[in-house]
């Protein structure tokens, strides 16, 4: 069970991404829970459920970082591995997939800036 709002649904998404949704890739349900979640966290308490301005950027900013996640074959989930190591000098090179997997994509920032959604506080 999530604790946040459910801001968009595959349905959303495929329109977004002009499919059907039998087009979407495997797992979309997970990418769009995820998605969901980590949009909410993003915004804190500036949104407002009344405000349709609120509810359509903050569909398509769900929608934005599900196509980020997909375009760039990363789950929201990953965790960052180390892809090689040194011990002498110590050396640690990470893989590529902290770059997204808990990045706010740039066309998401966008949707929820474009609204004053994005939480300003200190993380």
């Amino acid at each position: 069970m999530s604790m946040f709002i459910e801001y968009a649904q595959t349905s959303d998404l495929a329109e977004y991404l002009g499919k059907d949704v039998s087009e979407l890739p495997e797992g979309v349900n997970f990418l769009i829970k995820r998605a969901n979640e980590f949009i909410g966290f993003s915004m804190r308490d500036n949104f407002n459920k009344d405000c349709e301005e609120h509810v359509i950027a903050a569909k398509l900013a769900v929608c934005a970082q599900c196509n980020y996640w997909i375009e760039n074959g990363v789950s929201p989930d990953a965790r960052t591995d180390i892809q090689s190591y040194s011990l002498g000098d110590l050396s640690i090179t990470y893989s590529d997939v902290e770059k997204f997997s808990d990045k706010l994509s740039p066309a998401s920032t966008r949707y929820l800036h474009s609204q004053g959604l994005l939480y300003k506080g200190m993380r």
